[in-house]
């Protein structure tokens, strides 16, 4: 690993999304559009208390799946309504981009080495400061250009994360332009990126990373995303919690949040 920086490439556009503007952002606008109507009554009920109407905490964090976005966009859509939540109600600062390693064995955790996060949307900075806080530990390594741009987990995320930003952007620019420049004084969230790759931890490793990170991800100006395969199913995975005899399947079945241990 080094610690040369590299703006990353949108590696994967072109097969696990699209690579072309503006029918990425169509895709991601349809999948947040569904989301839209499907949660919103729900949100709002989430978000209003029994006291007079008050609106708990902006939020702090999403899990997202990381599978092609034919496959998984939907999905994550859902995830990203908060993210755009949190910037709606006044969030500025950056997005933590937790993701495993799919392509390298990594003993521990390791930092993006990028300056840059590209994306057909949009380009991300990265938050230069809070990666040296954190190398300054002594604890992480530095991902090389090659390993970072290899591993999906990370990059899944980037072009609903630039979506979910720009879109945030132009309507505070739309809204802004719609009033007097003399009232108009709000001033647009910043966002920068970092992403870290966790690798085969053992369980003591997870207490110890999760010792120096909870501090940092507890910071009113850290949005934390966790890229996770929520699973892989099935014989070839390793993974087979339900018979594959249908007689015992459809006995012991069921819904498939029930599978997942904590």
């Amino acid at each position: 690993m080094t610690s040369k920086h590299y703006s990353r490439s949108a590696y994967h556009a072109g097969s696990w999304y699209e690579d072309e503007s503006p029918q990425l952002n169509l895709t991601l606008q349809n999948f947040l559009d569904d989301a839209t109507v499907t949660v919103t009554s729900q949100l709002t009920a989430a978000h209003e208390t029994q006291h007079g109407g008050t609106r708990m905490g902006i939020p702090r964090g999403i899990i997202s799946p990381h599978a092609g976005y034919s496959y998984s966009g939907p999905t994550a859509a859902y995830a990203y309504m908060h993210l755009r939540e949190a910037l709606e109600r006044g969030f500025k600062g950056t997005v933590l981009v937790l993701h495993p390693s799919h392509h390298v064995h990594i003993d521990g955790c390791a930092i993006s080495g990028a300056s840059m996060i590209e994306t057909p949307l949009h380009n991300i900075p990265v938050d230069n400061s809070l990666r040296l806080e954190l190398l300054q530990t002594k604890q992480f390594s530095t991902m090389s250009k090659q390993v970072d741009e290899r591993e999906h987990s990370g990059e899944m995320q980037y072009p609903y994360i630039a979506k979910v930003y720009t879109d945030y952007i132009q309507q505070q620019r739309s809204s802004n332009s719609n009033k007097s420049s003399s009232s108009s004084s709000h001033s647009e969230a910043t966002l920068q990126i970092l992403p870290i790759m966790v690798g085969s931890t053992s369980t003591s490793q997870e207490s110890f990373f999760g010792k120096i990170l909870a501090p940092i991800l507890s910071r009113d100006n850290i949005f934390t995303i966790i890229s996770t395969d929520f699973c892989h199913w099935g014989s070839r995975f390793g993974y087979t919690p339900t018979s594959t005899n249908s007689n015992e399947f459809n006995q012991s079945r069921r819904e498939i949040h029930e599978y997942i241990e904590w």
